[in-house]
């Protein structure tokens, strides 16, 4: 049991390291591309799994019922808002609101029993969960530091240099204070977004393992990252004006390449650990993996992520989110 509870924690470790791989990536070929390859890498992968371990019948899949089909248009979701995010909130705070997102979404699929998935009514441990994650968020986020703007200079004292006769000062004021505007207007889109995510995950797992049910657990997967690499693909084709990659930079580099190996190797450590660990285990260390890999990537800056300098407010959030992910998991139980 601890075995495979460790091997989860590493997957969600990989899910973190995925979202700065694909942002690099995205740097050369563009946000919808890089998750077009990242699923490509995945379905890849996925394939050849399925060809060694897979015990089900891919062709089952007509059987299935439109819905039960998404998996890989939620999974697309994910990847390409993760991908959008990350390089403006951070990986861990992009994580985080994605977590809540999938805490809460998760909570009413299992209070009503949506998409097959058994009726688990609310408790208290799963509410006061919630709330713990919702406010390690908002430390995580409180904390984050944020850089100055560069046409803004002040002396000393802190004061602001006096305007010149041309009041040349004001007007860089009003622009620095509408860049400011936006920015800020920014970070709170790209935080819904990534909440959304969440929320797409927590729809994505109860759908896929409807699909498991007719076609086998690694063949759901296949289909899944299947479907959601013919999404990207489309997609950038039509962006790319009939070019599904278009290089901007030269430098691209074969680590910037291995987002989806990062993706099937999750979904694979998940199907193993399932009937050890149950599936509320599997959450819950998959969030701790994320979030623990997630402010190492932020920490350290590796992968080319900028860096986040860790304070009393973000180690305080992050307890808490690990303190709410421990609850809802033990609800479960």
């Amino acid at each position: 049991m601890y075995m495979a509870l460790a091997l989860v924690i590493l997957g969600g470790c990989c899910m973190a390291f995925q979202s700065p791989t694909n942002a690099e990536l995205s740097k050369h070929v563009g946000n919808f591309p890089a998750s077009a390859v990242s699923f490509s890498v995945g379905t890849i992968v996925l394939a050849i799994a399925t060809s060694i371990f897979g015990t089900g019948d891919v062709t089952q899949a007509v059987n299935a019922q439109p819905w039960q089909l998404l998996g890989g248009l939620y999974g697309a979701t994910i990847v390409v808002v993760i991908t959008y995010a990350a390089p403006v909130l951070g990986i861990a705070l992009t994580l985080t609101f994605s977590m809540l997102g999938q805490l809460i979404f998760g909570t009413v699929i299992d209070t009503f029993g949506l998409l097959g998935m058994p009726v688990a009514p609310v408790g208290p441990f799963r509410v006061a969960g919630c709330l713990a994650v919702a406010a390690g968020i908002f430390c995580v986020y409180a904390g984050k530091k944020t850089k100055k703007n560069p046409g803004e200079k002040s002396d000393s004292s802190g004061k602001q240099p006096p305007k010149d006769k041309s009041g040349k000062s004001n007007k860089n004021k009003d622009k620095s204070e509408e860049s400011q505007n936006a920015d800020g207007g920014k970070t709170a889109l790209l935080a819904l977004l990534s909440f959304v995510a969440g929320a797409a995950a927590a729809v994505q797992a109860p759908t896929n393992n409807s699909l498991a049910l007719l076609t086998g657990k690694i063949e759901a997967s296949l289909i899944s990252f299947a479907g959601g690499m013919l999404i990207l693909v489309i997609i950038s084709f039509i962006k790319g004006h009939g070019h599904i990659i278009e290089y901007r930079k030269k430098g691209i580099r074969p680590w910037m390449l291995t987002g989806g190996l990062y993706g099937a190797t999750f979904v694979f450590i998940s199907v193993i650990a399932i009937p050890k660990l149950g599936a509320a285990l599997i959450v819950a260390a998959t969030m701790l993996g994320q979030l623990a890999a997630g402010i190492l990537v932020d920490c350290t800056g590796i992968m080319r992520a900028a860096k986040v300098k860790m304070n009393a407010a973000r180690y305080t959030g992050v307890v808490l989110i690990a303190i709410g992910v421990i609850f809802v998991a033990y609800s479960k139980l």
